[in-house]
């Protein structure tokens, strides 16, 4: 029987029977129904495979604030503390403040860097008898070691050796304290997005680390840990989309709440895009990606991307032209749904949108858009069928750039081959 080719390589190769059967004890994971799963992906092959234990001593860091992840915790023992507002100083994260250089610093580069070649020696970050990283076996980043860490904490430390919890920080810091059962870090984990806030360890903690491709199946299958990491995205990270997004930005706090109260959170879409696409012979097959809204159809709402890529396609002839591709930020059906407040008539959708890969929506209702919205916005100045006024000659461009994972960049780096070689 085919199963997931991560297994090949699990998340935590010391795994033992016993750690696995205490594991699938835990009420967290013991009500969820196994039956639910597939053949191919059981329960139990996920809590083997794509988790790890993980122990944290009292002031040690679990998260960064502004750090990629691509896992969650759930706490199997001890205390985490999260620090909500404001940020803890970035030399306590072992961050440097980094100045930009200004034109002329940039310019006298070109004669005053060192002359002897750049090297370092990858041996170095690989364990020879286990083959993973060694970062996985490194003691973890502590508050305690850092430089003026006393700043943070009401009172002075002593004896920092023996601390057995981590004392209160100063009264400026909004923390909340996580116990046994609590899940984090997964709204970060699923969406490859930074993590909002730091976490360290109050308490010796154990914690359950799951990778985001077995996290992302628990969430798939079980509709108790789905309505968990939904209601924790609605909770903690939705209303900041919103007020981060220029259609909401002018929106005072009692109707933003509204526009969150009437938004549903969507996810269409493969997460193993990059996987099927490097397998695959023809790169990008545009027929199996998901159609999220067709062009022709009414709009319910509108979709504001949250996560991931969409294509926006709109019929000629016999097939499908792509007219661009939309990420985080972007929205779709605006155009439709303002001309159908404005008109008091239904317009159908001009173009549709599918997946590429996976894609994360927030779809505001329409109805609290006609009412706290549409009234105080000018009418868009453009529409994305615009697009399809172009020349086909220039969509080679855009699908070259979508077939090679162009799109998924956000800043571009030019190599000379002649004078940087390996």
């Amino acid at each position: 029987m085919e199963r997931p080719g991560r297994w090949d390589s699990a998340f935590d190769p010391d795994m033992t029977e016993a750690n696995l059967a205490m594991l699938m004890e835990r009420p967290e994971i013991s009500t969820i129904d196994a039956l639910r799963f597939p053949r191919s992906v059981p329960l139990e092959g996920i809590i083997k495979n794509d988790c790890r234990l993980v122990k944290f001593k009292p002031g040690e860091i679990i998260i960064r604030e502004g750090d990629y992840g691509n896992s969650a915790f759930l706490v199997i023992s001890g205390k985490a503390t999260v620090v909500i507002k404001p940020s803890l100083p970035s030399h306590l994260l072992g961050r440097s403040n980094t100045k930009k250089k200004t034109f002329w610093k940039v310019l006298s580069q070109l004669w005053s860097n060192s002359n002897i070649p750049e090297g370092r020696n990858t041996d170095l970050y690989i364990d020879k008898s286990t083959g993973l990283q060694k970062d996985d076996k490194t003691e973890h980043a502590s508050l305690f070691n850092a430089r003026d860490h006393q700043q943070i904490f009401k009172e002075p430390l002593q004896n920092i050796s023996d601390i057995k919890e981590v004392p209160a920080l100063k009264d400026i810091y909004d923390v909340v304290e996580f116990k046994s059962g609590k899940i984090f870090g997964e709204i970060a984990a699923l969406g490859r997005v930074q993590r909002t806030s730091t976490i360290f360890a109050k308490t010796e903690t154990v914690l359950l680390e799951i990778r985001w491709q077995g996290l992302r199946d628990i969430r798939k299958y079980d509709d108790g840990w789905r309505h968990i990491i939904d209601e924790s995205y609605r909770n903690n990270v939705l209303k900041g989309h919103l007020r981060e997004h220029p259609i909401f930005r002018e929106l005072d706090e009692d109707a933003l709440q509204q526009v969150a109260n009437n938004t549903l959170f969507e996810t269409y879409g493969s997460f193993e895009w990059y996987l099927t696409y490097s397998k695959s012979s023809d790169n990008l097959n545009k027929d199996e990606n998901d159609v999220v809204v067709k062009q022709g159809d009414y709009a319910d709402g509108l979709l504001l991307i949250a996560g991931g890529f969409g294509g926006v396609t709109m019929k000629v002839g016999s097939g499908e032209r792509t007219l661009t591709y939309l990420r985080q930020g972007d929205y779709f059906g605006l155009d439709e749904l303002y001309t159908s407040w404005k008109n008091d008539q239904e317009t159908p959708l001009e173009t549709s949108l599918t997946t590429l890969g996976y894609i994360h929506v927030l779809r505001v209702s329409t109805d609290i858009l006609s009412e706290l919205v549409f009234p105080s916005m000018t009418e868009p100045k453009s529409r994305l069928s615009d697009a399809a006024d172009r020349p086909l000659a220039n969509d080679a461009l855009l699908e070259w750039a979508v077939e090679n994972h162009f799109i998924n960049g956000t800043q571009a780096m030019l190599i000379n081959l002649d004078k940087c070689v390996r």
